[in-house]
């Protein structure tokens, strides 16, 4: 990791939308990650449908980045294995360090919700960055509930932008935010937005 702030506490959140973002975070992601993911590192990496974790430790300890990813799927669940969100931190970020998307998607909800690690609003934004920048959808989706729990100056401006990444890679939340969003910015501040996020603005 190249961040050294480990921060414990998010700031202040939006009076409203924070709120909104949070729940339907909640109902999509908060502590568990999803089945598909498991189930395709089973049809990798297991045997009849079974993930041998000494297995897939000793393949993943040797590079593997997707081994890596599932082992921190794994403990992350409690997949054939004791649930482990802090070593499930430590794999997802040995690939996350190398650009898989998923283990950066899931370093940013776990950093930004305290699971497996302190609360962390700059390890939180690192790893939603990262992730939305690669192309993730849900990345650039987190990228934006992470700008509106911020105190930064034009954070709704800032959460427009990647809102708008995320709605035209696919996510459909991000439509819902936006209009949210739409109804408390100005038109000056809308077209501000497009402008910046034509420009590939961060």
């Amino acid at each position: 990791m190249t961040i050294t702030d480990r921060s414990n506490a998010i700031p202040a959140a939006h009076p409203v939308l924070a709120v909104i973002s949070s729940l339907l975070l909640c109902c999509a992601t908060l502590d568990a990650t999803a089945q598909d993911d498991y189930e395709r590192c089973q049809t990798h990496y297991g045997v009849s449908g079974v993930i041998e974790i000494d297995e897939l430790t000793t393949i993943a300890s040797g590079g593997d980045i997707e081994a890596q990813y599932c082992l921190g799927v794994a403990l992350h669940d409690g997949k054939g294995v004791e649930r482990n969100p802090t070593k499930a931190i430590e794999w997802y970020e040995k690939a996350g360090e190398k650009g898989h998307y998923a283990s950066q998607y899931w370093l940013c909800l776990m950093y930004k919700d305290g699971i497996g690690a302190k609360v962390s609003s700059l390890e939180a934004r690192y790893w939603c960055q990262r992730a939305g920048n690669s192309g993730n959808p849900e990345g650039m989706y987190a990228m934006g509930l992470w700008y509106l729990s911020s105190v930064i100056r034009d954070r709704d401006v800032r959460a427009y932008i990647w809102f708008l990444r995320a709605a035209n890679a696919g996510e459909t939340e991000a439509r819902t935010m936006l209009e949210l969003l739409s109804s408390q910015l100005t038109e000056l501040q809308i077209r501000e937005a497009i402008k910046l996020e034509e420009q590939g603005e961060q």
